[in-house]
């Protein structure tokens, strides 16, 4: 991405869970989220047109689900394993439905 500037940042929401994000460009903010059977970066070449414009921020919530399951916290472990099954079967779903 040579347009745009990359910087990997780290939030804790309210009730403890880790969201970590890639920010690039400046300009009106952008949220791009992908599917659970993807990687943060899958949208990176996007973030590098819209970046020009845009401040770009690619979510990624699987730090979540890796700290529950190193804190043994089973029950957000579950909830981001449940989460990340509706949207691998969501990707599923619409590759054999195009």
């Amino acid at each position: 991405m040579s347009d745009a500037t990359q910087t990997l940042h780290r939030v804790t929401s309210a009730d403890g869970t880790s969201i970590a994000y890639d920010r690039f460009g400046n300009g009106a903010p952008v949220v791009l989220v992908s599917g659970g059977s993807t990687d943060r970066m899958a949208n990176a070449g996007l973030a590098a047109v819209l970046a020009g414009n845009f401040t770009v921020f690619l979510l990624f919530f699987g730090i979540a689900a890796l700290e529950a399951f190193q804190t043994r916290n089973w029950i957000k472990a579950a909830f981001w394993l449940a989460i990340g099954i509706v949207f691998l079967s969501a990707d599923n779903l619409k590759k054999h439905n195009t």
